[in-house]
């Protein structure tokens, strides 16, 4: 990534449309991918925006159209495209395409979370209500698989047949090559670079493979390299302040970070709502403790669902056995804790093995390993994606989503009956 002082930007915005073309100023992918949310549905958006800030008219939306839908007609003017569109549709739509009031298009991003209920249906019914028979629906997942049952019914896709298609960010990566090589046709030097960029993030991100082109990054792999060879003397000079810095990164992204961001997922996706909170870790990953952070009902007193750390120890520095579970505030005295035949049922609807043997400290009602191998055992690369949008968010949410609606209703039948006798 290139950042370009606000002295060259205004020098640029000074320049003809035919210079504008070639250096697009005001196109910026370090502001559409920021270390703290991966934005894709807005970078893609913005490639297929003719009025985008790329200045390069319908020159993405024309190679998207010719690759994936070649005999579809469409209006070539007054088009309109829109990301995160909620208004009249239940839930809210990635990306979105209006043709001049006459055809639709919407595009579902699927690279990281699962499909909600009912989710691809609810948009079949829009698109109906508003463009009748003239619109198309594209779910764009990592690797091309398409939506679950409970999103789209077989019935409703067997329905409305070649008005939904399924690509995949290969795919994505095959259009911006494309795109590329017409922006360099038409000199537009620092946009092609861009894209090629972001070919690069697609190649490593879903496709686990690297082709970077060390001439293309020029100056910015050798800054890179310089700062790779500081830290490493650093490390050499002072390995204790950089081993202090690291181990208050992860607390605090796991105490606190971790906790707020998997909340307000599960608030957008409804999940929960304000009647819930959350309270913040007191992990540490330098000591042994189990306890991590809680999410419950404000009216529960007794019980919470927690993401704790198991104290193994046969594992790599740095890393940390997380698991989740469903805890009480102290230990439970016979006939107070939740029923021990409903318990298996949350590890069915959580894909996951029940464990008979319950931990002490904390007490948990109910635990189990993450079903995933690489959530099992956390490091770098789930400490990384503690952000927003990030892969470790999405599964951590995914995973409470389907623990919540198992075992809900059965926690607050449970705090019911025993609210009136003291621990």
């Amino acid at each position: 990534m290139f950042k370009v002082s606000k002295e060259i930007i205004n020098q640029y915005k000074q320049e003809s449309l035919d210079k504008r073309k070639e250096i697009t100023p005001k196109f910026n992918l370090v502001e559409l991918i920021s270390p703290k949310e991966l934005q894709l549905s807005k970078i893609i958006a913005e490639f297929l925006n003719p009025r985008g800030t790329h200045e390069q008219g319908n020159l993405f939306l024309d190679i998207f159209l010719n690759q994936f839908f070649k005999k579809l007609k469409v209006p070539k003017s007054n088009i309109t495209v829109k990301t995160e569109l909620g208004q009249n549709v239940n839930g809210q739509i990635d990306i979105f395409i209006d043709f001049n009031n006459e055809f639709g298009i919407v595009i579902e991003n699927k690279p990281f979370a699962e499909d909600q209920d009912q989710q691809i249906i609810r948009y079949v019914e829009y698109l109906e209500n508003n463009y009748s028979d003239e619109y198309l629906i594209i779910y764009l997942s990592k690797s091309g698989q398409g939506p679950s049952n409970k999103s789209l019914p077989k019935k409703d896709r067997e329905r409305i047949g070649a008005k939904f298609s399924v690509i995949s960010y290969e795919n994505i990566k095959n259009w911006l090559v494309k795109c590329s090589k017409k922006t360099k046709e038409n000199n537009a030097k620092r946009l092609t670079l861009l894209i090629l960029e972001l070919v690069e993030y697609i190649n490593l991100e879903f496709l686990k493979t690297n082709q970077l082109n060390k001439k293309m990054l020029g100056k910015g792999i050798k800054d890179n390299i310089l700062e790779a060879f500081e830290i490493k003397e650093l490390w050499k000079t002072d390995k204790n302040a950089l081993d202090n810095i690291w181990k208050e990164t992860v607390n605090n992204l796991f105490n606190k970070t971790l906790p707020k961001l998997v909340f307000q997922e599960l608030k957008k996706r409804k999940t929960i709502d304000d009647n819930w909170e959350f309270i913040e870790g007191d992990f540490n990953i330098k000591n042994k403790t189990a306890r991590g952070f809680r999410i419950k009902r404000k009216e529960w007193n007794r019980f919470y669902y927690g993401i704790l750390r198991n104290e193994i120890t046969n594992i790599p520095d740095g890393s940390c056995y997380i698991f989740p579970a469903i805890c009480s505030i102290k230990k439970e005295r016979e006939g107070n804790s939740l029923n021990t035949k409903l318990q298996p049922n949350y590890s069915k609807k959580t894909n996951t093995e029940h464990i008979k043997v319950q931990w002490e400290r904390p007490p948990t009602i109910w635990h189990a390993n993450f079903p995933e191998e690489e959530f099992k055992i956390w490091n770098y690369e789930q400490w990384s994606e503690i952000k927003e949008n990030g892969k470790t968010i999405l599964y951590v949410a995914d995973f409470l989503e389907k623990l919540i609606n198992a075992s809900e209703k059965d926690i607050g039948r449970k705090e019911n009956e025993i609210s009136k006798v003291p621990f």
